[in-house]
This record gives structure tokens, C-alpha cells and sequence, in this order.
């Protein structure tokens, strides 16, 4: 359990959230480096893409995020740093926070854990982070030299196969990553600024590739009838 003072600072850190900018230092090394979001539904594939690409190409990196949340089996130190919470984990979040060292954070619109990253967080010029669509506005609104927002899609089947494959820590839990599924794919088809690109289960190099000339060539691809067609049937599993 935490202490009276850690909880407190930890809740004041939660209530600025909306208002929160780095410090002066940090600002100025973002606008050296470029943020690709990639936004979509729980087991879509986001990470493999993301893996393909900083596999065969070096200009691409992973963002290191940071959580509250509990460790997962595929997290990785390149990927993920976890504060435990205790008054120490959960003292140092803060410190970095007040210090205005990290360049973001957010709360989970259905965990309540608190996502982000860090100065040292973005070590690529071209740095893949996945979003949640609720965080896109943060994000655009730092000192990046460039902010692109891609969505990932798949046919709804293999979706829902590799869906069904994910470990669950209760009925609830599936519940609460169906919803943010929905929420991702209602965000992307109201946002046309947004790409949408289909990681196509026969085809694995597909998505990466798409999604390096989206970014090299600064333009947007969308496929509008995947996407769609995965919100029918998430909306399906969920009622």
C-alpha cells in the first residue's frame, strides 16, 4: 500500500495530466525526431508490425513506454519499463513528472494505469509508439518534428482468432479490450487525416511496408472497408 504522501503526489501528477509539457530540454530534442502512432484493437498485430520494421530498417525505432501496469510476457526492456507500485516505484514516476522529464503520460480509459514515455524514450529518428486513440491529441500537441497517426486492421476472422488466443485476466478484462477496440476503430474512421492499413494474415510483410512508405512519402492510405468491417464484428462479440 502506498503511503499518504505518495498517493497524494501520485493523484495530483493524474489531475494535471490534461496540462502537463515537458521541460525546455526535453521539448527542444523532440523537434529532432519524428512520432509514428499506431492505433488499433487489442491483438491486431501492432507489436509484430512495429518489430518487422526496427528488424529491417535502423532509422526505425521502438518507443520505450512506461506503465503502472502489471509485467506481461512479451514485454521487453526496449519496449517497456514498469514502476511497481510502491513508494519507491511510484516515487520516482512522480519525481520524473514533476521534474517535467517525461514527454507524456495518460491514463487508460479502461484500467485506470497510467501510460507514457520519457526523455530517453525515443532513441530512432523515425520512433513507432502504440496509441490509444484517446492520447492522439497530447501527442500532436508536443514539440515532434512530425507526428503521423496510422491505424492497423485485420479481416475480422483472423482478428478474431488471434483475439481468442490472448490470455484474459477475467470476462471484464476481454470486455474493457473489446471496448478500446471499438473506441480505436470509431476514432480512425472519423479522423481522415489518420492512414488505415490492413495487416493482412497471408501476407506478413504487407503491413511494415505499407507503413514505411506512408512515412517516407507523407501520404495517406485507408482502408475504410477492413476497418468497418472489424468494428461490425467487434461490436458483435461485445453485445
Amino acid at each position: 500500500m502506498l503511503s499518504a504522501s505518495i498517493t497524494q503526489r501520485f493523484e495530483r501528477a493524474k489531475a494535471s495530466q490534461p496540462e502537463y509539457r515537458p521541460n525546455s530540454r526535453v521539448s527542444a530534442e523532440l523537434g529532432t525526431k519524428s512520432l509514428i502512432g499506431i492505433i488499433g484493437p487489442c491483438s491486431v498485430g501492432k507489436n509484430y508490425v512495429i518489430d518487422h520494421l526496427t528488424d529491417n530498417d535502423s532509422r526505425f525505432r521502438s518507443v520505450r513506454s512506461i506503465s503502472t501496469r502489471e509485467p506481461r510476457p512479451d514485454d521487453t526492456p526496449d519496449t517497456m519499463q514498469l514502476f511497481a507500485k510502491t513508494d519507491e516505484g511510484i516515487g520516482e514516476l512522480v519525481t520524473l513528472i514533476e521534474e517535467g522529464r517525461a514527454v507524456s503520460y495518460v491514463i487508460h480509459p479502461t484500467t485506470g494505469e497510467l501510460y507514457g514515455t520519457l526523455d530517453t524514450s525515443y532513441p530512432g529518428e523515425f520512433n513507432l509508439l502504440p496509441m490509444l486513440s484517446n492520447s492522439t491529441d497530447m501527442y500532436r500537441r508536443l514539440p515532434f518534428r512530425d507526428v503521423r497517426l496510422i491505424g492497423l486492421v485485420a479481416p475480422p476472422d483472423a482478428w478474431e482468432s488471434w483475439f481468442n488466443r490472448r490470455h484474459f485476466e477475467s470476462a471484464e478484462d476481454r470486455a474493457k479490450r473489446l471496448a478500446e477496440g471499438a473506441q480505436s476503430l470509431d476514432w480512425l474512421l472519423a479522423n481522415t487525416d489518420a492512414s488505415i492499413i490492413c495487416n493482412q494474415p497471408d501476407n506478413p510483410d504487407y503491413a511494415a511496408s505499407a507503413i514505411k512508405t506512408v512515412v517516407e512519402q507523407r501520404f495517406v492510405l485507408r482502408d475504410e472497408q477492413t476497418a468497418e468491417q472489424l468494428l461490425s464484428k467487434i461490436n458483435a462479440l461485445r453485445w
